[in-house]
């Protein structure tokens, strides 16, 4: 009995196999006619495309129409996301009418905001097509306080790059609704409103404790608002590139501040002091002098010189040492 059972074995092998050899012949020979048939996805889209060239949105529809009714393109989310970019309200109308209608998903509300298409993105929301955070992010970018609101009330998700956002063109009023209403935050925020130049932005998130970045990404953007502070030479307004650099890196306006008192130390502590009464704030002006040196060669510990809370110590340091000089020699 056992050889009959081989057999039956190897028989249902072969069939399965001949059976696969036949789905694989199949599926070659559907590839073949796709590559050779025009896409009526991507088709949708030219025509959406080139449509939005056009003078009118009237003749990007016909466009988008053409190409559907006439050359049997299959319209997707990705043309409604194409026209909510450029606010063609009728277009996505249409697409939505079709049977079945098109579909969409959260990049066509995305698109309407990062474009400024107020009107289009109430429709989308209104209408029931899915929005994400980034829907909320691109408008406080735009500074569209009114419409954050508007989205807000109907439930559209928002996170820390809506007050990333807002610091990224300096929409402060944004920012503080923002917060004001929950929303969240993280050193993207502060990292925008620096590397921007928008000071206002900076020290709303700095007073209320929002970090700033750490690592590589501190130390880029300090070179960054250094650099952007030396190439700003209109003397008529404010350097604000300059103010921000004291707020991220107070490295070097320190180091000034403590080389102005140890030279005050060294001119006049005899004259106006006993002798040896103002050794012990010198040897701790030095001491603190010594590690913003170390700091700033990149020699201090690599933590430490990238710790935005360790620089702020050295800062309250610095100034409790220019107390003590003021109430030792009676300044």
């Amino acid at each position: 009995m056992a050889p009959m059972r081989d057999d039956r074995r190897d028989a249902r092998i072969a069939k399965r196999a001949r059976r696969s050899d036949a789905e694989l012949d199949h599926d070659r020979r559907v590839r073949e006619r796709a590559r050779a048939a025009p896409d009526p996805y991507e088709s949708a889209l030219n025509a959406a495309a080139r449509g939005a060239l056009n003078s009118s949105n009237e003749s990007a529809l016909d466009a988008v129409r053409a190409s559907v009714e006439g050359d049997g393109a299959i319209p997707g989310p990705w043309t409604i996301a194409g026209a909510a970019a450029r606010g063609h309200l009728e277009m996505i109308e249409y697409l939505r009418t079709l049977e079945p209608p098109c579909e969409w998903d959260e990049k066509a509300c995305t698109e309407a905001a990062e474009n400024a298409r107020a009107e289009t993105l109430k429709y989308l929301v209104t209408n029931g097509c899915p929005s994400g955070a980034m829907t909320c992010a691109f408008t406080a970018r735009k500074g569209d306080l009114d419409l954050l609101a508007w989205l807000r009330e109907r439930g559209v998700p928002w996170d820390e790059q809506t007050t990333s956002g807002a610091a990224y063109n300096g929409h402060l009023h944004v920012l503080i609704w923002a917060r004001e209403h929950g929303c969240n935050w993280n050193w993207r925020t502060t990292y925008e409103a620096a590397y921007h130049g928008y000071l206002g932005c900076l020290k709303y998130a700095l007073d209320r404790d929002c970090p700033l970045p750490t690592g590589d990404d501190l130390n880029k953007l300090i070179e960054t608002v250094r650099r952007r502070a030396a190439e700003d030479d209109d003397e008529d307004e404010p350097n604000e590139f300059a103010q921000v650099l004291k707020l991220i890196d107070p490295t070097d306006p320190l180091m000034n501040d403590l080389q102005n008192i140890m030279s005050f130390i060294d001119s006049y502590a005899v004259e106006l002091a006993p002798e040896g009464e103002y050794l012990d704030v010198c040897l701790r002006a030095q001491r603190i002098f010594t590690k913003l040196s170390e700091m700033k060669s990149g020699k201090f510990e690599r933590r430490d010189r990238r710790d935005f809370n360790v620089r702020r110590d050295f800062l309250n340091e610095v100034l409790q040492v220019r107390r003590d000089v003021v109430n030792e020699f009676r300044l």
